[in-house]
């Protein structure tokens, strides 16, 4: 599989990311996920599901359709350190909706 040396698509958090989506059905759309402010996502009483998430994203926009979307992702998590981050930055970085970017992540999780 592309973008990968050690471990896989199998390894690490990305299993806990598939079993989120697929088996317990829990699933925040992205676009709902980026106006989440630090302190919201704190709090949210869905923390822990939430991280196994993000997880799962960072692996697809890192890795997915072929590193696709790595560079604009990289631009995303400079954007959030420099605090210049906007709820709309990613999906525009990546050209593509918040709604294609959630399909295409639910497509890539479901790929054996």
């Amino acid at each position: 599989a592309f973008g990968y040396s050690l471990g896989g698509r199998n390894a690490g958090r990305v299993p806990a990311a598939r079993e989120r989506l697929f088996e317990d059905g829990f699933f925040v759309p992205l676009q709902e996920l980026c106006e989440l402010g630090r302190l919201d996502l704190q709090r949210d009483p869905r923390l822990p599901q939430i991280y196994s998430q993000i997880a799962g994203l960072a692996d697809f926009f890192l890795n997915g359709e072929e590193a696709r979307f790595r560079d604009a992702f990289i631009d995303y998590l400079r954007l959030i350190y420099r605090g210049t981050a906007r709820p709309d930055s990613l999906w525009k970085l990546c050209d593509r909706s918040p709604e294609q970017l959630d399909e295409a992540y639910r497509s890539y999780l479901a790929e054996p």
